[in-house]
Protein backbone atom coordinates (compact mmCIF):
# COMPACT_ATOMS: atom_id res chain seq x y z
CA UNK A 1 0.00 0.00 0.00
CA UNK A 2 1.01 3.41 -0.64
CA UNK A 3 -0.91 6.26 1.74
CA UNK A 4 -1.12 9.50 0.67
CA UNK A 5 -4.14 12.25 0.48
CA UNK A 6 -6.71 12.59 -2.63
CA UNK A 7 -5.72 15.77 -4.62
CA UNK A 8 -9.09 17.87 -4.53
CA UNK A 9 -11.53 18.06 -1.93
CA UNK A 10 -15.03 17.67 -3.17
CA UNK A 11 -16.19 20.69 -4.17
CA UNK A 12 -19.05 20.50 -6.14
CA UNK A 13 -20.06 23.85 -6.11
CA UNK A 14 -16.98 25.20 -7.87
CA UNK A 15 -17.00 22.95 -10.24
CA UNK A 16 -14.39 20.76 -8.25
CA UNK A 17 -15.16 16.67 -7.91
CA UNK A 18 -13.45 15.24 -5.36
CA UNK A 19 -11.20 12.29 -6.12
CA UNK A 20 -10.71 10.21 -2.44
CA UNK A 21 -12.07 6.99 -4.49
CA UNK A 22 -9.13 6.96 -7.14
CA UNK A 23 -6.47 7.83 -4.11
CA UNK A 24 -7.84 4.82 -2.30
CA UNK A 25 -7.57 2.68 -5.54
CA UNK A 26 -3.91 4.07 -5.67
CA UNK A 27 -3.43 3.24 -2.17
CA UNK A 28 -4.24 -0.06 -2.82
CA UNK A 29 -2.40 -0.64 -5.59
CA UNK A 30 0.75 1.44 -4.21
CA UNK A 31 0.75 4.00 -7.20
CA UNK A 32 0.39 7.42 -7.14
CA UNK A 33 -2.95 9.16 -7.19
CA UNK A 34 -1.92 11.38 -10.43
CA UNK A 35 -1.60 7.83 -12.24
CA UNK A 36 -4.72 6.80 -11.75
CA UNK A 37 -7.49 8.85 -13.80
CA UNK A 38 -10.05 11.55 -11.79
CA UNK A 39 -12.78 8.56 -12.78
CA UNK A 40 -15.79 10.76 -10.76
CA UNK A 41 -14.70 13.93 -12.35
CA UNK A 42 -17.52 15.66 -13.77
CA UNK A 43 -16.37 18.81 -14.69
CA UNK A 44 -15.78 17.95 -18.67
CA UNK A 45 -19.35 16.56 -19.02
CA UNK A 46 -18.61 13.04 -18.11
CA UNK A 47 -21.74 11.05 -16.57
CA UNK A 48 -21.18 10.40 -12.75
CA UNK A 49 -23.40 7.36 -13.19
CA UNK A 50 -20.55 5.78 -15.31
CA UNK A 51 -18.10 6.89 -13.40
CA UNK A 52 -17.91 3.11 -12.21
CA UNK A 53 -18.07 1.42 -15.17
CA UNK A 54 -15.10 3.41 -16.33
CA UNK A 55 -12.65 2.33 -13.15
CA UNK A 56 -13.45 -1.47 -13.86
CA UNK A 57 -12.80 -0.78 -17.91
CA UNK A 58 -9.40 0.55 -16.60
CA UNK A 59 -8.67 -1.95 -14.13
CA UNK A 60 -9.22 -4.41 -16.58
CA UNK A 61 -6.56 -3.39 -19.14
CA UNK A 62 -4.60 -4.23 -16.09
CA UNK A 63 -5.30 -7.45 -15.62
CA UNK A 64 -7.95 -6.76 -12.57
CA UNK A 65 -11.26 -6.77 -11.71
CA UNK A 66 -13.33 -5.16 -8.85
CA UNK A 67 -15.28 -7.84 -6.44
CA UNK A 68 -18.08 -5.68 -4.24
CA UNK A 69 -20.03 -6.43 -1.09
CA UNK A 70 -22.66 -4.68 0.26
CA UNK A 71 -23.36 -4.51 4.17
CA UNK A 72 -26.60 -3.28 5.30
CA UNK A 73 -26.33 0.49 7.20
CA UNK A 74 -27.92 -1.03 10.31
CA UNK A 75 -24.49 -3.20 10.61
CA UNK A 76 -22.35 -1.35 13.29
CA UNK A 77 -19.24 0.00 11.04
CA UNK A 78 -17.09 -2.39 13.75
CA UNK A 79 -18.91 -5.48 12.91
CA UNK A 80 -18.49 -5.08 8.86
CA UNK A 81 -14.75 -4.54 9.65
CA UNK A 82 -14.34 -7.36 11.88
CA UNK A 83 -16.25 -9.98 10.07
CA UNK A 84 -13.83 -9.06 6.89
CA UNK A 85 -10.53 -9.76 8.37
CA UNK A 86 -12.43 -12.74 10.60
CA UNK A 87 -13.10 -14.56 7.33
CA UNK A 88 -9.61 -13.59 5.79
CA UNK A 89 -7.21 -14.40 8.55
CA UNK A 90 -4.50 -15.81 5.74
CA UNK A 91 -5.08 -13.19 3.07
CA UNK A 92 -5.38 -10.01 4.86
CA UNK A 93 -6.86 -8.04 1.83
CA UNK A 94 -6.69 -4.32 1.82
CA UNK A 95 -9.98 -2.98 0.69
CA UNK A 96 -12.18 -0.18 -0.17
CA UNK A 97 -14.69 1.04 1.68
CA UNK A 98 -17.60 3.24 0.80
CA UNK A 99 -19.71 5.04 3.46
CA UNK A 100 -20.55 8.63 4.72
CA UNK A 101 -18.22 10.90 5.68
CA UNK A 102 -18.33 13.58 8.40
CA UNK A 103 -18.64 15.91 6.04
CA UNK A 104 -21.73 14.22 5.19
CA UNK A 105 -20.73 13.12 1.47
CA UNK A 106 -20.02 9.59 0.05
CA UNK A 107 -16.46 8.71 0.86
CA UNK A 108 -14.26 5.84 -0.25
CA UNK A 109 -10.97 4.90 2.55
CA UNK A 110 -8.76 1.64 2.37
CA UNK A 111 -9.31 -0.95 5.62
CA UNK A 112 -7.28 -3.69 6.17
CA UNK A 113 -6.73 -6.46 9.33
CA UNK A 114 -10.23 -4.77 10.55
CA UNK A 115 -9.61 -1.55 10.81
CA UNK A 116 -9.52 1.91 8.75
CA UNK A 117 -5.72 2.28 7.98
CA UNK A 118 -5.59 5.11 5.16
CA UNK A 119 -7.97 8.04 4.88
CA UNK A 120 -7.29 9.75 1.50
CA UNK A 121 -9.67 13.53 2.73
CA UNK A 122 -7.87 15.88 3.23
CA UNK A 123 -9.33 17.03 6.58
CA UNK A 124 -9.35 13.12 7.76
CA UNK A 125 -13.19 12.76 7.97
CA UNK A 126 -13.25 9.33 8.17
CA UNK A 127 -16.56 6.95 7.43
CA UNK A 128 -19.41 7.92 10.19
CA UNK A 129 -22.14 5.72 8.40
CA UNK A 130 -23.31 4.35 4.99
CA UNK A 131 -23.50 5.56 1.33
CA UNK A 132 -26.35 8.01 0.89
CA UNK A 133 -28.19 4.67 -0.48
CA UNK A 134 -28.22 2.92 3.08
CA UNK A 135 -25.21 0.36 2.20
CA UNK A 136 -21.57 0.42 2.88
CA UNK A 137 -19.68 -0.75 0.25
CA UNK A 138 -16.63 -3.27 0.09
CA UNK A 139 -14.67 -3.30 -3.11
CA UNK A 140 -11.40 -5.75 -3.56
CA UNK A 141 -9.30 -6.38 -6.21
CA UNK A 142 -9.17 -9.72 -7.68
CA UNK A 143 -7.48 -10.83 -10.60
CA UNK A 144 -9.48 -11.07 -13.91
CA UNK A 145 -8.91 -14.29 -15.16
CA UNK A 146 -10.87 -15.75 -12.07
CA UNK A 147 -14.06 -13.41 -13.42
CA UNK A 148 -16.32 -15.94 -15.61
CA UNK A 149 -17.01 -12.81 -18.38
CA UNK A 150 -15.32 -14.55 -21.39
CA UNK A 151 -15.07 -11.35 -22.98
CA UNK A 152 -12.49 -10.77 -20.10
CA UNK A 153 -10.54 -13.62 -19.58
CA UNK A 154 -6.98 -14.31 -21.18
CA UNK A 155 -6.84 -16.32 -23.93
CA UNK A 156 -4.59 -17.04 -27.18
CA UNK A 157 -5.15 -14.20 -29.43
CA UNK A 158 -5.90 -16.76 -32.13
CA UNK A 159 -9.01 -18.36 -29.20
CA UNK A 160 -10.10 -14.64 -28.35
CA UNK A 161 -10.35 -13.72 -32.08
CA UNK A 162 -12.36 -16.86 -32.93
CA UNK A 163 -14.39 -15.99 -29.89
CA UNK A 164 -14.97 -12.62 -31.23
CA UNK A 165 -15.56 -13.43 -34.77
CA UNK A 166 -18.19 -16.23 -33.24
CA UNK A 167 -20.05 -13.34 -31.25
CA UNK A 168 -19.84 -10.94 -34.43
CA UNK A 169 -21.76 -13.55 -36.55
CA UNK A 170 -24.15 -13.97 -33.83
CA UNK A 171 -24.58 -10.46 -33.98
CA UNK A 172 -25.59 -10.17 -37.64
CA UNK A 173 -27.72 -13.05 -37.28
CA UNK A 174 -29.78 -11.14 -34.59
CA UNK A 175 -29.74 -8.06 -36.95
CA UNK A 176 -31.33 -10.00 -40.04
CA UNK A 177 -34.08 -11.84 -37.66
CA UNK A 178 -35.23 -8.41 -36.20
CA UNK A 179 -34.62 -6.70 -40.17
CA UNK A 180 -31.75 -4.37 -39.24
CA UNK A 181 -29.43 -5.61 -41.48
CA UNK A 182 -30.56 -4.76 -44.74
CA UNK A 183 -30.57 -0.89 -43.57
CA UNK A 184 -27.06 -1.00 -43.48
CA UNK A 185 -25.77 -1.86 -40.05
CA UNK A 186 -21.98 -3.14 -40.27
CA UNK A 187 -20.22 -4.64 -37.53
CA UNK A 188 -16.66 -4.04 -36.20
CA UNK A 189 -14.58 -6.62 -33.96
CA UNK A 190 -13.07 -4.46 -31.11
CA UNK A 191 -10.01 -5.96 -28.72
CA UNK A 192 -12.81 -7.29 -26.54
CA UNK A 193 -15.97 -5.91 -27.59
CA UNK A 194 -18.05 -5.57 -30.96
CA UNK A 195 -19.35 -2.40 -32.61
CA UNK A 196 -22.43 -1.89 -34.56
CA UNK A 197 -22.60 0.99 -36.45
CA UNK A 198 -26.08 2.18 -37.86
CA UNK A 199 -26.14 5.10 -41.12
CA UNK A 200 -27.55 7.51 -39.26
CA UNK A 201 -28.47 8.01 -35.84
CA UNK A 202 -32.57 7.50 -36.27
CA UNK A 203 -32.08 3.92 -37.08
CA UNK A 204 -30.63 3.02 -33.55
CA UNK A 205 -33.69 3.91 -32.25
CA UNK A 206 -35.59 1.72 -34.17
CA UNK A 207 -34.55 -1.79 -33.48
CA UNK A 208 -34.33 -3.33 -30.18
CA UNK A 209 -30.50 -3.53 -29.14
CA UNK A 210 -28.65 -5.91 -27.24
CA UNK A 211 -25.87 -4.39 -24.89
CA UNK A 212 -24.13 -8.22 -25.41
CA UNK A 213 -23.57 -11.53 -27.12
CA UNK A 214 -22.34 -14.48 -26.45
CA UNK A 215 -20.88 -12.59 -22.94
CA UNK A 216 -19.09 -9.49 -25.10
CA UNK A 217 -20.09 -6.40 -24.78
CA UNK A 218 -22.03 -4.47 -28.22
CA UNK A 219 -21.12 -0.65 -28.58
CA UNK A 220 -23.51 1.35 -30.70
CA UNK A 221 -22.71 4.00 -32.64
CA UNK A 222 -23.75 5.62 -35.96
CA UNK A 223 -21.40 7.04 -38.98
CA UNK A 224 -18.95 5.50 -41.71
CA UNK A 225 -16.92 2.28 -41.04
CA UNK A 226 -15.20 2.01 -44.24
CA UNK A 227 -12.21 2.96 -42.67
CA UNK A 228 -11.84 0.03 -40.10
CA UNK A 229 -9.39 -2.94 -40.96
CA UNK A 230 -12.12 -5.75 -39.41
CA UNK A 231 -16.15 -6.06 -40.48
CA UNK A 232 -17.97 -8.40 -39.97
CA UNK A 233 -21.80 -8.18 -40.94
Amino acid sequence: MKPQKQLFRHRPADGIFGDCHRTAIAIVLDLDAADVPHFMDQSDGKNANDAHDRVEAWLNERGIATINILFPGEVPLDEVLSTVAACNPRGRPAFILGGKSRNGVNHSVVCCDGEIVCDPSQDDSGIVGPCHDGFYWLTFFGHLDATADPSRRNSSPVVAREKLESAALALSQILTVRGASCEGFSIAIGDRELHAYAPCPELLWQFPKPSKVNGYQVEWHWGNVSALKETAA
